[in-house]
């Protein structure tokens, strides 16, 4: 794949909606890098390095977050625990490119 493809790889694919659906419908608290652009003051900032330690802490809690493919590492850790799901989230690339004409 080359740099630009990796660069847009899941941009505008629904990431966010299924994330804010699932904090204000299902109880879920979102965890995000704090290089992400979400600014809801009720959102958990946690660097990547940090996020296997808090959700383990509190794993009876729901969390969700939106990992990237720079922090593929950290989904990577977390797949060794028995309470971790990963949810893989696209849309084809018509409507991804519609909502980003629409931004």
């Amino acid at each position: 794949m080359s740099q630009l493809a990796d660069s847009i790889q899941g941009i505008c694919a629904g990431k966010h909606a299924v994330a804010d659906y699932l904090v204000a419908f299902e109880g879920f608290t979102l965890i995000l890098m704090p290089t992400s652009s979400h600014g809801d003051p009720g959102v958990h900032h946690v660097p990547e390095q940090d996020i296997l330690g808090c959700v383990t802490k509190d794993s009876q809690k729901r969390w969700v977050t939106i990992i990237n493919e720079s922090y593929e590492y950290v989904s990577q850790a977390l797949l060794g625990r028995p309470f971790f799901l990963l949810v893989y989230i696209d849309a084809p690339l018509l409507t991804r490119w519609a909502r980003y004409k629409d931004r």
